[in-house]
């Protein structure tokens, strides 16, 4: 049986770690995040989990990257 990802640990966007390290000194703690990364992220999951560095970063790089998450399925 597949082991279930802690969902504090689950970045809302991509559902992969965000390696997240909320007992201390950690690597969000050090970024800017725009505002409209949040517009990617559905209500009730805001202020829930972080969002991984990747996804920041992809997001922060690549024009495109909003409309290719928005129309996943």
């Amino acid at each position: 049986m597949a082991k279930k990802l802690n969902k504090q640990k689950e970045c809302p966007i991509c559902s992969g770690m965000n390696n997240c390290n909320k007992n201390g000194d950690c690597w969000c703690g050090y970024e800017f995040f725009p505002k409209e990364i949040f517009d990617l992220i559905q209500e009730y999951q805001l202020g829930k989990s972080c969002i991984c560095k990747d996804c920041l970063d992809q997001f922060k790089s690549d024009n495109n990257f909003k409309i290719r998450v928005n129309t996943r399925e």
